[in-house]
């Protein structure tokens, strides 16, 4: 006997094949993704400073390179879920211009599955913002939230020095400023501690709109690829980036796209005054845990769990969604985030 709509196994495997919205650092610096088959997870936070390899008699033995420098972290997986009451009413309600006795059990079969698409497709990519809000939090170094008006902080153990905040005449939006020489210096501390190339940076609007105003930034700016269409398709297709050019070989997005949090505040992804600076290719992952649902004594491995259920007096019908998220930054010094304004 096949599954009923409302079988969580139809709505879990339903939910994990609905596309998820497109978003800018969940896939671009958190494109590899891995599901874990537990509640927490033990991750290596690297160090990756480049070593060379010394000289050698060819009649001896090599010598052993020593190890990455790594240490262990365990971080628990945060939840993040929400539900939302199916109504039968939408359903089952007479369209204008229909016969009220016209239809048939298929072709109210069909408005169900359909009606069950839509909303599991609404409550994945709340899911899905909140996923693309705790990545960006994670080029911080750490992952602020809270639950039930407890805070908690997942630190990656970003180094002090990566974690720049300018003050005074130093913040880009004074006269005084070395814009310019703040970059080149953070693309070298990146070199030098990760031992690799800055090449993309993610900015803030009010970032931006400093930044675009600068007269020696400008001359030195090379937006060749806005003219001749250079740039990634899929960055392009990104909702809230605008690509302002390539300087010293970073290429520069402004991210603005802005959220509605639950306590109905608005925020953008990236802070306004922020200037997140990194190589291209990342050591980042993106985690999926174990999703425990007690009512169904059930514990599954999927990014999205999703079921159905009835809470009585009065009679409602929830459909729920599920996930277990972590993105981890397995190499810190990748990054500099910096607070400029």
């Amino acid at each position: 006997m096949a599954p009923s709509l409302f079988d969580f196994r139809t709505l879990t495997e339903s939910v994990n094949k609905i596309i998820s919205p497109k978003t800018v650092i969940g896939d671009n610096v958190y494109g590899s993704r891995k599901q874990v088959f537990a509640s927490h997870i033990e991750v290596d936070i690297v160090e990756g400073k480049r070593k060379i390899a010394p000289m050698t008699n060819p009649n001896r033995e090599a010598p052993i390179a020593g190890n990455l420098t790594a240490k262990k972290e365990i971080y628990s997986f945060p939840n993040v879920k929400q539900k939302k009451v199916f109504d039968f009413k939408d359903i089952t309600s007479v369209p204008a211009g229909m016969d009220l006795y016209t239809g048939s059990q298929d072709s109210l079969n069909s408005a169900m599955k359909q009606k069950i698409a839509v909303e599991l497709a609404d409550l994945k990519s709340n899911l899905v913002r909140r996923h693309e809000y705790l990545c960006c939090q994670s080029l911080s170094g750490k992952i602020d939230y809270k639950i039930d008006n407890q805070s908690y902080t997942l630190d990656f153990g970003m180094p002090a020095s990566h974690k720049i905040t300018l003050t005074g005449a130093d913040k880009w939006s004074e006269t005084t400023t070395k814009t310019m020489d703040n970059i080149k210096a953070w693309i070298r501390l990146i070199s030098k501690d990760a031992g690799k190339k800055a090449g993309i940076a993610y900015m803030g609007s009010d970032v931006a709109d400093v930044f675009m105003k600068d007269e020696k930034i400008l001359k030195l700016l090379d937006n060749s690829k806005v003219s001749i269409g250079q740039i990634g398709f899929e960055m392009r297709e990104q909702e809230g980036t605008i690509y302002h050019g390539n300087l010293f070989g970073v290429d520069l997005y402004e991210y603005s796209e802005e959220f509605t949090d639950e306590d109905n505040s608005t925020k953008q992804f990236i802070p306004k005054n922020a200037f997140i600076l990194m190589p291209k290719k990342t050591r980042s992952i993106f985690y999926s845990g174990l999703i425990q649902d007690a009512s169904l004594n059930q514990v599954v491995a999927m990014p999205f769990f999703a079921k159905e259920f009835v809470q009585q007096d009065p009679g409602t019908r929830y459909l729920l969604v599920d996930s277990s998220p972590l993105p981890v930054p397995h190499a810190p010094e990748e990054f500099v985030y910096s607070i400029v304004l």
